[in-house]
């Protein structure tokens, strides 16, 4: 079963599970893609999610965000 069926098949129990399922389905998405512009979108949209769960997990971590330096 792909990540696709996955999400059809049950809904996420919260935002953490749905940026990683999203991520996955992503992922399979510009494995599939032939054009060279839609998997330079689909990285940059992988890129995007990542960084929403980099933040996420500094947030639980140390209990507030500290934006990186090279922002």
């Amino acid at each position: 079963m792909n990540t696709s069926q996955e999400r059809r098949k049950r809904r996420p129990a919260s935002a953490k599970e749905y940026i990683k399922i999203r991520i996955n389905q992503l992922q399979e998405d510009k494995e599939k893609a032939h054009d060279p512009r839609d998997i330079i979108w689909y990285e940059r949209l992988i890129e995007e999610l990542s960084y929403v769960q980099m933040v996420d997990q500094m947030k639980h971590d140390n209990g507030f965000i500290v934006p990186p330096k090279d922002l």
